[in-house]
């Protein structure tokens, strides 16, 4: 079965200047006080727009994340810390990948070993209370592809 998610996670926060100009961007109210912004065409495309890569960083290591997303996710943490996540699986294949910055230096990898994302939502304070693990406690393991998120949000 296949699975797919691009996102950015981090406490709730009052982002709206960051967000104003990127008309497709829709922030997901999760549990214990995070937000979920997750990646579509159009939202990736904006994120170019009005916040252009300046640095030649990228990580090897993480197939999806672009320059333009690295400075947004910069600018959203001088105010709180943000994580970057990404798993994509098929066929019994893929893997998941993270990475987490905080006043716009990274703070914890990137990291791509089997459990990155639960050390990423660690970081950000997730419990994982009585669920298997950080990730379902989050309920992301309810959704398989990052559209069902916004599909979710406007209650279809």
């Amino acid at each position: 079965m296949a699975y797919w998610l691009e996102a950015l996670i981090f406490p709730d926060a009052n982002l709206d200047i960051l967000f104003r100009p990127l008309a497709h961007a829709q922030l997901i109210r999760m549990p214990q006080h995070l937000s979920l912004l997750p990646f579509t065409r159009e939202f990736r495309n904006q994120i170019a727009e009005h916040y252009p890569a300046t640095q030649t960083v990228t990580y090897k290591e993480m197939d999806l994340l672009s320059g333009s997303v690295i400075e947004l996710a910069k600018a959203i943490s001088m105010i709180v810390p943000v994580a970057y996540i990404e798993a994509t699986y098929t066929g019994g294949y893929g893997g998941q990948e993270s990475i987490v910055w905080k006043d716009s230096e990274v703070v914890l990898g990137p990291l791509t070993e089997q459990d990155s994302i639960n050390r990423a939502l660690r970081f950000l304070g997730v419990s994982k209370g009585e669920a298997a693990d950080e990730f379902e406690a989050m309920g992301l393991h309810l959704n398989r592809w990052t559209k069902d998120w916004l599909k979710r949000d406007e209650g279809v």
